[in-house]
C-alpha cells in the first residue's frame, strides 16, 4: 500500500516531503507480520513517522483518488480499495492519545 500510495503522491504538487517520509519507510526493515497476516512482500508492513498533519493530508489525496476512480499501476484491475480507510485508521491512531508505556513514542505501522 505505501507503494501504491507514493505512486498516487507523486502526481500531486508539493509532495515533496510526504514523498520522502514514505519511502524512507519503505527503506526500513518490514515489521514482523501477525500469524494471522497472510502474503509475500508486497503486504509486508513499515513503522511510518508522519505527523498527524501529514498522514491527514495523504488520507484526503487518496479518499480523492478513489472518490475520482483514480488506480495505481497495481490497483488498476480492482481500485484502490481499502487505501482510504487504511489511511483513515492511521489518522485516528495519531490522534488518539497514547495510554501505554510500552511503544509510546513508536509510530503506528502501515
Amino acid at each position: 500500500m505505501l507503494t501504491q500510495t507514493l505512486e498516487l503522491l507523486a502526481l500531486e504538487e508539493g509532495c515533496d516531503e510526504l514523498c520522502r517520509a514514505l519511502a524512507a519507510a519503505l527503506q526500513a526493515t518490514p515489521l514482523p507480520k501477525p500469524a494471522d497476516h497472510c502474503g509475500g512482500p508486497a503486504t509486508d508492513m513499515f513503522r511510518v513517522a508522519l505527523s498527524l498533519e501529514d498522514a491527514r493530508a495523504v488520507a484526503a489525496l487518496v479518499a480523492r483518488a478513489a472518490a475520482a476512480g483514480r488506480t495505481t499501476s497495481a490497483t488498476a484491475g480492482r481500485g484502490l480499495g481499502g487505501f482510504a480507510e487504511a489511511w483513515q485508521e492511521l489518522v485516528q491512531q495519531l490522534g488518539q492519545p497514547r495510554t501505554s508505556e510500552a511503544g509510546a513514542d513508536d509510530p503506528p505501522a502501515a
